[in-house]
């Protein structure tokens, strides 16, 4: 059996080695970290590169928006089209209404990353609540 967990997020862990490695013993065949802004991109990245099991996705959960939303927006579309070929799939974004980020942010980025999976082709892991 293939064992595959479609959504972690390993930059937000203790020791994302131990995690790896749990994940391995119990026969997990591959991991796909999601990042939540830039910088936890990075580390998705780094987690991935080289890496037989893990693999990674680069987004902005919707939560992480802040009034310079928009540069946000356009610094996460540009490393995702940077590295498109070494991640596999959009993720994490999509919409939160739970918390007080504005919906009609939360909707303008989310619309802007669907169009953006359309012309990459890239799945999306998104978030809803």
């Amino acid at each position: 059996m293939l064992l595959v967990d479609v959504h972690c997020h390993l930059h937000l862990c203790k020791n994302p080695q131990d995690v790896i490695s749990g994940a391995a013993a119990h026969n997990v065949k591959r991991l796909i970290t999601a990042g939540l802004d830039e910088e936890s991109n990075k580390l998705s990245l780094e987690f991935s590169h080289g890496s037989d099991m893990v693999r990674c996705a680069l987004g902005l959960y919707p939560n992480n928006l802040t009034d310079q939303w928009g540069l946000q927006l356009e610094s996460v579309k540009r490393q995702i089209l940077k590295f498109q070929d070494d991640i596999v799939a959009i993720g994490e974004i999509g919409l939160d209404y739970h918390r007080e980020t504005p919906k009609d942010w939360q909707k303008s980025v989310f619309e802007d990353f669907v169009r953006l999976s359309e012309k990459t082709k890239l799945p999306m892991i998104i978030h809803s609540r």
